[in-house]
């Protein structure tokens, strides 16, 4: 097991399984999407970026979360993000 996560032991993964885990993302709110087939988050609005199906929703919209418009930082941020990704 990792030694070195703050989580607690039973929540930890042993080491062989954060090989094929993905590297952590960080998206903000109101640019999550949620798919509804695979319930896979992405940050495309058009299509999921896992199954590539187009039933996807606002993921502050399924939570109840107010929508801000994103500042244009995180916009920027976003379309790089989407460039390396697809």
């Amino acid at each position: 097991m990792a030694t070195d996560s703050v989580l607690p032991s039973h929540l930890q993964l042993p080491d062989s399984e954060y090989v094929n885990q993905p590297d952590p993302v960080s998206i903000p709110i109101n640019a999550a999407y949620i798919c509804q087939d695979c319930d896979h988050v992405g940050n495309r609005a058009e299509k999921c970026t896992k199954c590539s199906s187009v039933s996807v929703m606002g993921l502050a919209k399924v939570i109840n979360r107010e929508v801000k418009p994103p500042s244009e930082r995180v916009q920027k941020m976003c379309i790089e993000l989407d460039s390396v990704l697809n």
